[in-house]
């Protein structure tokens, strides 16, 4: 009994440890959002300043020597499709977690509730609730029976003892 209380209170704990990391997931899907909202107003505010900077960096980027301008930019570019292609993985991330994770968990034939604890409610519990049922019966009949019987006739030996105490204390004997 005590390893199945422990196997059922690691697998909760498992279970909250994958529920706290899908909300870290959820949590850095906001923020990536967050984040492209905060950059896209101050672009937007910023435009016209962006729009010479980004005249200067291809200016720059342009007239670096040896190709390094254009690696540069690849490189930038990499980066920014890594970030653009980050909601969709963590969307993703977090629907594969919850299909994998909630398959066990489901309803139907093949969840844990008819897999494992219907056979375990009807092989181990119903027999036990009955086994419960016939012990009540033994107890019962055991004190009826044997115990209450026996209690009173000790309680009858003993009013005797004390008559044949007072008997012989009476009659000195």
């Amino acid at each position: 009994m005590n390893k199945s209380r422990l196997a059922k209170d690691q697998r909760t704990s498992l279970v909250r440890q994958v529920a706290r990391r899908l909300e870290k997931l959820d949590d850095l899907g906001k923020s990536i959002t967050a984040v492209e909202s905060a950059a896209g107003q101050a672009v937007r505010t910023l435009d016209p300043v962006a729009s010479r900077f980004s005249q200067l960096i291809d200016y720059i980027l342009d007239h670096l020597p040896f190709g390094l301008g254009r690696s540069i930019e690849e490189a930038l570019t990499a980066l920014d499709d890594l970030y653009r292609s980050l909601p969709a993985l963590i969307a993703d991330a977090n629907a594969q977690v919850v299909n994998v994770l909630g398959a066990p968990f489901a309803q139907d034939a093949n969840g844990l509730g008819q897999r494992l604890l219907r056979p375990i409610r009807e092989r181990a519990f119903d027999p036990a609730e009955q086994l419960g049922a016939q012990l009540q019966t033994l107890y019962d009949s055991f004190v009826n029976n044997l115990h209450d019987p026996v209690v009173g006739l000790l309680d009858q030996r003993a009013a005797i003892r004390k008559e044949i105490g007072a008997f012989r204390e009476a009659n000195q004997i």
